[in-house]
């Protein structure tokens, strides 16, 4: 199994299930979709915690591997913004607007 399966995996276990149950139905399988033309790649991470970024950094890693033409791009809370940008496996680096104070 590769990195990447075993990603898609994850993700599939831990969050599209609850899409799905949000929606009511089920979605296509990742192993159904054709990944082949994949050009452009957004990950959302807005977390301020600088930590929950870094262990997420070999996502990263794996998605170039995968896809090493693709242009990843990341958005990222503010306090992010300057470690991300030093992660050679993301292409851009968009800044969120930080959440108002309520």
């Amino acid at each position: 199994m590769s990195a990447f399966t075993a990603l898609l995996g994850h993700i599939k276990s831990n969050h599209i299930a609850i899409l799905e149950k949000y929606l009511g139905r089920e979605l296509q399988q990742p192993n159904l979709i054709n990944f082949s033309g994949l050009q452009n790649i957004l990950v959302i991470k807005h977390h301020d915690s600088i930590s929950d970024f870094l262990l997420a950094g070999p996502s990263f890693a794996v998605l170039r591997q995968a896809f090493p033409k693709a242009r990843i791009g990341a958005v990222v809370h503010p306090q992010i913004a300057s470690i991300a940008s030093m992660n050679p496996n993301i292409d851009e680096v968009i800044v969120a607007p930080p959440e108002p104070e309520i």
